[in-house]
């Protein structure tokens, strides 16, 4: 696990995941760390999976948000998002930078928003075993 600020980031249980955990606003310093760890990580990854507590998460500036779309390219390409414990202000930040994330990418990314860590760990699952089987009919084809 790593501790960035307030914040912690760790590679995840599921394969190709990142579990983050925000506690009050993210600078920039704490985004670009944030990136180029997760980059560094996901070295050799196909794609990645983000889950995460937000219960505690403060506010985005403007220049955050672009930051996160803009240097997030730097990733394989983000194919799933969970968060849980948002709030709606925070809900709604996140589905603007998911969003804008995916349009400078074209990555299409499945995003959703859930109660608890348990429901997150599922979709997590679910979302990883979409990815396996579309990946084995292309290979198969």
């Amino acid at each position: 696990m790593k501790h960035i600020g307030k914040h912690t980031v760790r590679v995840g249980d599921v394969a190709n995941t990142f579990e983050v955990a925000f506690r009050g606003d993210l600078s920039m310093e704490d985004t670009k760390q944030l990136l180029d760890f997760m980059i560094s990580e996901s070295a050799g990854w196909s794609y990645v999976l983000l889950t995460g507590d937000l219960s505690e998460m403060g506010k985005l500036s403007p220049d955050v948000r672009q930051t996160l779309a803009t240097l997030g390219r730097r990733l394989p390409p983000v194919r799933g998002i969970v968060y849980y414990r948002a709030s709606f202000t925070v809900r709604v930040t996140n589905e603007l930078v998911i969003r804008a994330y995916a349009l400078l990418t074209g990555v299409d990314v499945a995003f959703h928003f859930v109660d608890d860590a348990a429901e997150a760990q599922a979709w997590l699952a679910r979302r990883q075993e979409q990815l396996t089987s579309k990946a084995q009919r292309q290979v198969s084809s």
